[in-house]
């Protein structure tokens, strides 16, 4: 045993505020020095330990000597070396340590000892070179901003007064610089044997009983749980090793990560869809290290490497084979590399012209054939869609769930530098590059318009661009949802326009720069990268006003930059104040505040007078708001996105921007909007468009931009009464009946008829969601009698959406969890109203409250019980955590899950009250407590207290907050 879990305590006292002397420190990370760069290295079986073993008595480093029983000492000591390919002392220790500190000596705690201590070997390193990286990334971006030089040791003047402020993190970073210094046969060392490590999947093939291990606490856990972490960890750290790494690394160490990329590649490609979150992860890192390997910039605040460095390197031949591969770009991943051997090549070329010279061996374009030239590299890589995976891979599940922000913001950053070389080089070429990716738009245009039908009734402007949705541009693809896959797409799981589009277009670098910002607003906001803004900044400019507008898909990834910008009241703010400055510039007339209502206004209208005239046409003169019909020539999808995307950006920006500040805004965009709303609240066109027979996906964004105005808690109440009048939960007949002049629609055929025929029900989700949104605003105090206004609302919510939740198809299965949780979520807020609700009459029972709705639903084992504890909470604990290894449901499960949990918890303030009122009046044997809906089945209870095991703290805290309640009762 090497003692690698005594090195990880070590390490995670390496932090700000703890007491570890940096003489200590230093003195117990050199002892693992040589560990380290040969990680997990072992001589395996020796016949003459093997002797000993059989003898009965062996001499362990750790132990000292130790006497050995046949059975099952020796036994399991010889099979645990054939196995896993270890000495036999080493087989030794793992049984006895496994026995003196777990309590357990046998042959599966022993594979557990040393799957663990390998896990730990993985993370301590990844954690060693993360301490280094994510300060020298915070601090040297500061003076990276301020232009600050290097001292001696590489280090900026704020790195150098961090590392004297904290003397632990200067031991660290000498310590990590020796290691990443080692070379041995041409190779960098440590970065080599992390590489050989990742490769090697001799434990993944080990037959049963070596499947699975048990862990200090005697639960056996899945090999592959071990292996799966511990590979992951491993890839952080041969990313973060490439990007600390203090001078370039060798020709072989790049061809293994390379070829390392080229597995993991395949690997994803042969698991499509389905591709585990950790695969991914996994790749993730190993394309960025591929990025920094083969980049002049690494993205850690240090210097640029030497141009002549990087020219030798790609000159080597040792690397030839592998840049070969490279240059066919054969997958997005492939395509990227190649997207960054092509700019860094131009770099390399055109420093040279400029006077920058080389190293001896001639020019850097001797020899270079034309398929690796920079401009062919470019076409391949876009054709290959390099752009497209960078954003598929920042928009995806498994990075979402990598679990520190810091890891995050290193790829998002990386993405960011390479990004920002593109559009260098573009403006070097005169916007060559742009003007390709503008050509392949309308390419993709073409294609798409050639069998569309209908027109665009958006209103023309004075810009000299044509509007969103023009009869040219209309039935544009949207951007695909999460898991949709088209032929020879790399990464089938991952979102984004590319899982359509078959090369990289205009919309695919703006999409890569919206998924960039949405990590990380601060590329753009706070100087994190000072070099890149101005080469950001004027493709944003030149692109916003060129014809390429015309296009929507074009134009929505554009609004999705803007989106991903306006999080937080700074960026709210930013946005804001373009397009205050937009107003006043016709060619920008559309990114404003007046064409979003212009156009909201003039669909209002139209299909006013269209609904209007099918009905008079078929003998009925009725209002409007009431056709369940769609006809996509009413509202081309080019339109229908443009509208989505532009409502999602003042959604944002109203959840974002500071309250007082918002207010002002607000009247400021009603002011300039005045024409088009006659005097009218800026809501206003808002709900009557939600009455019409729009797409549901502009239905749900217009109920998402109701939800985000809903903030302000003195606008909540005209909310919920405009809602009120607008959206009934009734039968046609009865909206005609009760029609007063406005437009309404009924939401249970538009959850029965419209949506479950589309398998879609994005309009439900968002309108459960406005809902609880007006609630949360209003609390109890501004919802009186129980806020019995809202009872059609949460029938709505239980008789039609929670009672067939399972029963209905789903285009999107992540739809059914979000349904779920928004669900519970209003179950929550209805019962925190019951402490207004009047005692339980039997008048009250006819007419019932929203909080003794759910409350009855639930103790009358009904829709809501079946649904919350049987189909979310009783499949369990390790049936969640197994959807969170792969595909996109697991989170929303997760959240389904936890919303459930509280649910439970807020139920046990009032059922027991409840249940005596009932008991009053001669009902109790309908409705009963839930401790005891918890007894039936047996097996309910230990499902749901068994969550406590769940990796997760909030789901944790809402078990432990339960059980003793719940316990208590079940008990008593």
């Amino acid at each position: 045993m090497e003692g690698y879990q005594e090195l990880w305590q070590l390490v995670q006292q390496v932090i700000p505020g703890t007491e570890v002397e940096p003489a200590t420190l230093q003195l117990q990370l050199e002892s693992y020095r040589s560990k380290l760069l040969n990680l997990f290295a072992n001589k395996g079986p020796d016949q003459a330990l093997r002797q000993q073993v059989k003898r009965g008595k062996v001499q362990t480093p750790r132990y000292g000597e130790l006497q050995l029983d046949y059975d099952p000492d020796q036994i399991q000591a010889i099979e645990l070396s054939d196995k896993l390919k270890l000495d036999e002392i080493t087989c030794v220790e793992l049984l006895t340590y496994a026995q003196e500190v777990w309590g357990s000596g046998f042959r599966e705690s022993a594979f557990g000892v040393y799957l663990t201590e390998r896990l730990d070997a993985a993370r301590s390193l990844s954690r060693l070179l993360a301490l280094q990286l994510f300060h020298q990334l915070e601090i040297g971006g500061m003076d990276e901003a301020e232009g600050a030089q290097m001292d001696g040791d590489g280090n900026t003047p704020s790195l150098a007064a961090l590392i004297e402020a904290q003397p632990q993190l200067g031991v660290v970073v000498k310590f990590n610089e020796s290691l990443l210094r080692e070379e041995h046969n041409g190779r960098n060392m440590l970065i080599s044997r992390i590489v050989e490590v990742i490769k090697d999947h001799s434990l993944d093939a080990l037959a049963p009983p070596f499947d699975r291990a048990v862990d200090q606490y005697s639960t056996q856990a899945a090999r592959t749980w071990y292996t799966n972490q511990e590979r992951t960890e491993l890839c952080r750290a041969l990313l973060y090793a490439v990007v600390l790494s203090p001078k370039v690394l060798t020709a072989a160490t790049v061809a293994d990560i390379l070829g390392l990329l080229e597995s993991k590649a395949a690997k994803v490609k042969q698991a499509g869809a389905h591709a585990p979150h950790v695969l991914l992860q996994q790749t993730t890192c190993i394309l960025l290290s591929a990025v920094a390997a083969l980049s002049l910039d690494t993205s850690a605040g240090g210097p640029v490497r030497p141009h002549a460095d990087v020219a030798n390197l790609l000159r080597a031949s040792q690397l030839q084979e592998q840049l070969n591969k490279v240059a066919k770009a054969e997958d997005g991943f492939s395509a990227v590399a190649a997207l960054t051997w092509a700019l860094t090549k131009d770099s390399i070329t055109t420093s040279s012209r400029s006077g920058g010279g080389l190293a001896a061996g001639g020019s850097f374009a001797d020899g270079q054939s034309p398929a690796t030239s920079p401009s062919a590299l470019l076409e391949t890589a876009g054709k290959a869609r390099a752009l497209g995976t960078l954003s598929g891979l920042l928009a995806s599940t498994a990075f979402q769930l990598e679990p520190e922000q810091e890891h995050k913001y290193l790829c998002a950053r990386m993405v960011y530098k390479l990004l920002t070389s593109m559009l260098q080089f573009d403006t070097v070429n005169r916007r060559e590059l742009t003007e390709s990716l503008v050509k392949a738009s309308k390419h993709h245009m073409a294609q798409q318009v050639s069998s569309s039908r209908g027109g665009s009734y958006l209103p023309t402007t004075a810009a000299t661009l044509a509007p969103p949705g023009t009869p040219t541009a209309g039935q544009l693809a949207l951007p695909a949802p999460p898991g949709a896959a088209t032929p020879g797409t790399p990464m089938t799981g991952l979102p984004g326009h590319q899982q359509q589009a078959v090369q990289d277009d205009l919309s695919s670098l703006l999409e890569a720069l919206a998924a960039v910002f949405k990590v990380r607003p601060g590329l753009w906001f706070d100087g994190e990268a000072p070099e890149a803004y101005a080469y950001v900044s004027s493709f944003m400019s030149y692109v916003a006003v060129h014809p390429a507008m015309q296009y929507p898909d074009v134009r929505v990834s554009f609004l999705s930059v803007m989106t991903s910008l306006a999080a937080g009241p700074r960026g709210s703010h930013f946005i804001l104040l373009q397009f205050r400055q937009n107003a006043t510039k016709p060619e920008l007339e559309h990114f404003t505040w007046r064409k979003l209502f212009q156009s909201v206004v003039a669909y209002c209208r139209r299909y006013e007078e269209l609904e209007r005239d099918a009905l008079i046409a078929a003998g009925q003169i009725v209002p409007t708001g009431l056709l369940a019909a769609r006809d996509d020539a009413l509202m081309p999808p080019g339109d229908a996105a443009l509208l989505v995307a532009y409502l999602d950006l003042f959604s944002t920006i109203v959840d974002n921007g500071a309250e007082a500040d918002m207010r002002t805004e607000l009247q400021s965009i009603e002011r300039e909007v005045s024409s088009v709303l006659l005097g009218l609240p800026i809501y206003e066109p808002l709900f009557q468009l939600m009455c019409h027979g729009v797409p549901s996906v502009v239905k749900a964004a217009v109920h998402r931009s109701i939800a985000a105005l809903g903030r302000f808690k003195d606008a909540a109440g005209r909310l919920l009464d405009r809602l009120l009048a607008a959206a009934v939960v009734s039968t046609p007949q009865s909206v005609i009946d009760g029609y007063a002049g406005l437009p309404r629609f009924d939401l249970v055929a538009q959850i029965n008829e419209v949506e479950a025929r589309a398998e879609d029900y994005s309009e439900t989700l968002a309108f459960i969601g406005l809902v609880n949104r007006l609630m949360e605003s209003l609390g109890p105090q501004g919802l009186p009698m129980a806020g019995i206004v809202l009872a059609p609302y949460t029938n709505l919510v239980l008789q039609f959406v929670v009672a067939h939740l399972w029963q209905r198809g789903y285009r999107d299965p992540t739809q059914k969890w979000q349904l779920a949780a928004v669900c519970f979520k209003h179950c929550q807020l209805a019962l925190t109203l019951l402490n207004s609700c009047p005692p339980i009459t039997p008048d009250l029972l006819q007419r019932q409250p929203p909080g003794l709705a759910v409350l009855l639903n639930l103790m009358g084992g009904k829709h809501l019980e079946k649904a919350l504890l049987h189909h979310v909470l009783q499949p369990g604990q390790e049936e969640l955590a197994a959807a969170m290894e792969s595909g996109t449901e697991g989170p929303a499960r997760q959240a389904a899950c936890l919303e459930g949990l509280r649910l439970l918890n807020l139920v046990l303030e009032y059922d027991q009250a409840a249940a005596e009122q009932l008991s009053v009046l001669s009902v109790q044997n309908r409705f009963a407590p839930l401790h005891q809906l918890l007894l039936v089945p047996q097996r309910r209870l230990s499902v749901l207290l068994q969550y406590v095991l769940y990796p997760d703290t909030e789901v944790q805290n809402q078990v432990s907050r339960g059980p003793y309640s719940i316990g208590t009762e079940c008990f008593d």
